[in-house]
């Protein structure tokens, strides 16, 4: 006896689910580098600057960068970075302030633009990656999750 079924209808079936779950990954992903972004901006503008140590010129904000994703055999993954060349001294923190004990101690001088220096013992993390990253860790993959069920 021989028995003969067509299953190609459920393999198109099959893979168009395939695509549809990447689909919800990717956008998944993107809604949470948005999101991480977004909460990155909210501490620098409630957090940087803001006690007068520096002018803000909003780089530090506009550096925040969500990189295009990149699939793997394993999965897919994605970078948030920050493109500005002081973004770890803000995010770290400075001086005496800095995290791990790391920083400068006893405090420098530095120039403030208009021919005169001030004196700094450093200035506090801001720990905008940490915070951003800490909160959404444990939430990002049910935001991916329900954006896969979206697509199905």
């Amino acid at each position: 006896m021989i028995i003969k079924i067509d299953v190609s209808d459920l393999i198109k079936g099959l893979e168009k689910d395939i695509e549809n779950i990447q689909q919800g990954i990717e956008d998944g992903m993107r809604q949470v580098g948005s999101e991480i972004a977004q909460m990155q901006h909210d501490i620098i503008d409630n957090n940087v600057g803001g006690d007068g140590s520096y002018v803000r010129t909003g780089l530090l904000k506009s550096g925040v960068t969500i990189m295009p994703l990149e699939w793997s055999p394993s999965g897919v993954s994605m970078t948030i970075t920050n493109t500005t060349s002081y973004a770890i001294y803000n995010s770290y923190g400075t001086g005496i302030y800095a995290e791990n004990g790391q920083g400068r101690q006893g405090g420098w001088y530095y120039p403030v633009g208009d021919g005169t220096y001030r004196f700094t013992l450093g200035m506090p993390p801001k720990r905008f990656v940490q915070d951003s990253y800490e909160f959404y860790k444990d939430k990002a993959p049910s935001i991916i999750q329900q954006s896969i069920f979206n697509k199905l």
